[in-house]
Protein backbone atom coordinates (compact mmCIF):
# COMPACT_ATOMS: atom_id res chain seq x y z
CA UNK A 1 0.00 0.00 0.00
CA UNK A 2 1.09 3.53 -0.60
CA UNK A 3 0.65 4.56 3.05
CA UNK A 4 4.29 5.10 3.98
CA UNK A 5 5.02 7.95 1.66
CA UNK A 6 5.75 10.30 4.55
CA UNK A 7 9.16 8.66 4.78
CA UNK A 8 10.59 11.38 2.57
CA UNK A 9 9.27 9.54 -0.43
CA UNK A 10 11.48 6.50 -0.53
CA UNK A 11 9.25 4.64 -2.93
CA UNK A 12 9.61 5.68 -6.54
CA UNK A 13 6.11 4.53 -7.46
CA UNK A 14 4.71 6.71 -4.68
CA UNK A 15 6.71 9.62 -6.05
CA UNK A 16 5.09 9.11 -9.45
CA UNK A 17 1.56 8.77 -8.04
CA UNK A 18 1.68 11.63 -5.54
CA UNK A 19 4.26 14.00 -6.95
CA UNK A 20 3.00 17.14 -5.24
CA UNK A 21 2.58 15.48 -1.87
CA UNK A 22 5.98 13.80 -2.06
CA UNK A 23 7.77 16.96 -3.05
CA UNK A 24 5.98 18.87 -0.30
CA UNK A 25 7.00 16.27 2.29
CA UNK A 26 10.56 16.12 1.05
CA UNK A 27 11.02 19.89 1.19
CA UNK A 28 9.06 20.57 4.36
CA UNK A 29 10.37 17.69 6.47
CA UNK A 30 13.90 18.89 5.90
CA UNK A 31 13.24 22.45 7.09
CA UNK A 32 10.29 22.11 9.47
CA UNK A 33 9.94 18.53 10.68
CA UNK A 34 7.80 19.32 13.73
CA UNK A 35 5.45 21.63 11.85
CA UNK A 36 5.12 19.18 8.96
CA UNK A 37 4.26 16.29 11.27
CA UNK A 38 1.70 18.48 13.01
CA UNK A 39 0.13 19.30 9.61
CA UNK A 40 0.10 15.60 8.73
CA UNK A 41 -1.62 14.87 12.05
CA UNK A 42 -4.24 17.55 11.44
CA UNK A 43 -4.89 17.17 7.71
CA UNK A 44 -3.77 13.69 6.57
CA UNK A 45 -4.20 11.53 9.64
CA UNK A 46 -5.27 8.15 8.26
CA UNK A 47 -3.39 8.05 4.95
CA UNK A 48 0.01 9.37 6.01
CA UNK A 49 0.34 10.08 9.72
CA UNK A 50 -0.91 6.77 11.17
CA UNK A 51 1.35 4.59 8.99
CA UNK A 52 4.20 6.96 9.83
CA UNK A 53 3.73 6.64 13.59
CA UNK A 54 3.27 2.87 13.40
CA UNK A 55 6.48 2.52 11.43
CA UNK A 56 8.63 5.00 13.32
CA UNK A 57 7.46 3.95 16.80
CA UNK A 58 6.19 0.37 16.54
CA UNK A 59 3.81 -0.81 19.23
CA UNK A 60 5.08 -3.52 21.57
CA UNK A 61 2.10 -5.79 20.89
CA UNK A 62 0.38 -6.75 17.66
CA UNK A 63 -2.59 -4.62 16.73
CA UNK A 64 -5.79 -5.60 15.02
CA UNK A 65 -6.39 -2.24 13.43
CA UNK A 66 -4.20 0.53 12.14
CA UNK A 67 -6.39 3.04 13.97
CA UNK A 68 -5.55 1.54 17.39
CA UNK A 69 -2.59 3.46 18.76
CA UNK A 70 -1.65 2.59 22.36
CA UNK A 71 -0.63 5.25 24.85
CA UNK A 72 2.96 3.97 25.07
CA UNK A 73 3.34 4.45 21.33
CA UNK A 74 2.06 8.03 21.58
CA UNK A 75 4.42 8.77 24.47
CA UNK A 76 7.41 7.44 22.52
CA UNK A 77 6.36 9.38 19.44
CA UNK A 78 5.82 12.67 21.27
CA UNK A 79 9.16 12.37 23.06
CA UNK A 80 10.95 11.88 19.75
CA UNK A 81 8.78 14.54 18.10
CA UNK A 82 9.91 17.23 20.52
CA UNK A 83 13.53 16.14 21.07
CA UNK A 84 14.77 14.53 17.84
CA UNK A 85 12.17 14.68 15.05
CA UNK A 86 14.66 13.59 12.40
CA UNK A 87 15.16 10.34 14.31
CA UNK A 88 11.57 9.46 13.45
CA UNK A 89 12.37 9.82 9.76
CA UNK A 90 15.49 7.73 10.22
CA UNK A 91 13.45 4.97 11.89
CA UNK A 92 11.06 4.86 8.94
CA UNK A 93 13.97 4.84 6.49
CA UNK A 94 15.42 1.89 8.41
CA UNK A 95 12.24 -0.09 7.69
CA UNK A 96 12.66 0.66 3.99
CA UNK A 97 16.24 -0.66 3.92
CA UNK A 98 15.27 -3.92 2.18
CA UNK A 99 13.37 -2.06 -0.55
CA UNK A 100 15.62 0.94 -1.26
CA UNK A 101 18.98 0.15 0.29
CA UNK A 102 21.06 3.13 -0.82
CA UNK A 103 18.25 5.66 -0.71
CA UNK A 104 17.45 4.65 2.86
CA UNK A 105 21.11 5.06 3.80
CA UNK A 106 21.24 8.51 2.23
CA UNK A 107 18.07 9.49 4.11
CA UNK A 108 19.47 8.17 7.40
CA UNK A 109 22.75 10.04 6.87
CA UNK A 110 20.83 13.21 6.09
CA UNK A 111 18.69 12.83 9.22
CA UNK A 112 21.83 12.46 11.37
CA UNK A 113 23.28 15.64 9.86
CA UNK A 114 20.01 17.56 10.28
CA UNK A 115 19.72 16.35 13.88
CA UNK A 116 23.24 17.62 14.52
CA UNK A 117 22.30 21.05 13.18
CA UNK A 118 19.05 21.03 15.17
CA UNK A 119 20.78 20.17 18.45
CA UNK A 120 23.54 22.71 17.78
CA UNK A 121 21.01 25.44 17.04
CA UNK A 122 19.03 24.84 20.23
CA UNK A 123 22.20 24.48 22.29
CA UNK A 124 23.48 27.81 20.96
CA UNK A 125 20.18 29.53 21.77
CA UNK A 126 20.16 28.02 25.24
CA UNK A 127 23.80 28.91 25.90
CA UNK A 128 23.31 32.53 24.80
CA UNK A 129 20.08 32.89 26.77
CA UNK A 130 18.05 33.60 23.63
CA UNK A 131 15.51 30.81 23.94
CA UNK A 132 12.73 33.41 24.29
CA UNK A 133 13.41 34.52 20.73
CA UNK A 134 12.71 31.04 19.31
CA UNK A 135 9.01 31.58 18.42
CA UNK A 136 9.82 34.83 16.61
CA UNK A 137 12.69 33.16 14.72
CA UNK A 138 10.50 30.23 13.73
CA UNK A 139 7.75 32.50 12.39
CA UNK A 140 10.32 34.59 10.50
CA UNK A 141 11.67 31.43 8.87
CA UNK A 142 8.18 30.16 8.02
CA UNK A 143 7.27 33.53 6.51
CA UNK A 144 10.53 33.60 4.50
CA UNK A 145 9.94 30.10 3.13
CA UNK A 146 6.34 30.94 2.28
CA UNK A 147 7.49 33.98 0.30
CA UNK A 148 10.19 32.00 -1.50
CA UNK A 149 8.00 29.01 -2.33
CA UNK A 150 4.74 30.82 -3.12
CA UNK A 151 5.75 31.30 -6.76
CA UNK A 152 6.56 27.60 -7.02
CA UNK A 153 3.16 26.67 -5.55
CA UNK A 154 1.29 29.07 -7.84
CA UNK A 155 3.12 27.78 -10.90
CA UNK A 156 2.84 24.10 -9.86
CA UNK A 157 0.49 23.03 -12.65
CA UNK A 158 2.66 24.70 -15.30
CA UNK A 159 6.01 23.26 -14.18
CA UNK A 160 7.19 20.39 -16.39
CA UNK A 161 7.43 16.95 -14.82
CA UNK A 162 11.13 16.77 -15.72
CA UNK A 163 11.85 19.84 -13.57
CA UNK A 164 9.84 18.39 -10.66
CA UNK A 165 11.76 15.12 -10.89
CA UNK A 166 15.08 16.99 -11.01
CA UNK A 167 14.07 19.00 -7.95
CA UNK A 168 12.96 15.85 -6.15
CA UNK A 169 16.18 13.90 -6.81
CA UNK A 170 18.35 16.93 -6.11
CA UNK A 171 16.74 17.32 -2.70
CA UNK A 172 16.91 13.60 -2.00
CA UNK A 173 20.49 12.83 -3.08
CA UNK A 174 22.45 16.11 -3.34
CA UNK A 175 21.14 18.08 -0.36
CA UNK A 176 22.75 15.69 2.16
CA UNK A 177 26.13 16.80 0.84
CA UNK A 178 25.13 20.46 1.21
CA UNK A 179 23.97 19.70 4.74
CA UNK A 180 27.27 17.96 5.52
CA UNK A 181 29.16 21.05 4.37
CA UNK A 182 26.90 23.22 6.53
CA UNK A 183 27.49 20.97 9.57
CA UNK A 184 31.24 21.14 9.01
CA UNK A 185 31.18 24.91 8.65
CA UNK A 186 28.95 25.32 11.71
CA UNK A 187 31.01 23.04 13.95
CA UNK A 188 34.32 24.51 12.79
CA UNK A 189 32.98 28.00 13.45
CA UNK A 190 32.00 26.94 16.97
CA UNK A 191 35.40 25.33 17.50
CA UNK A 192 37.28 28.48 16.47
CA UNK A 193 35.09 30.64 18.71
CA UNK A 194 35.90 28.40 21.68
CA UNK A 195 39.64 28.57 20.94
CA UNK A 196 39.55 32.38 21.03
CA UNK A 197 38.05 32.35 24.51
Amino acid sequence: MVRLLSVISLSLCVQDLYLGKTLFLLLSLRRFPRLTMLCLFLFDYEDTFLPFIHTSCPAPSSQDSLLDTPLSQWVEFLLMYFLLPYQLLSAVAWHWMSVHYWTARVVMLHTVLLSTLDVHYFWTLLKRGQMRTLPRRVWQEVFRVMMEESLFVLMWSLIPLFFCNCLFYYNLYICPFNTAALVKRTLLQTDTQQRRI
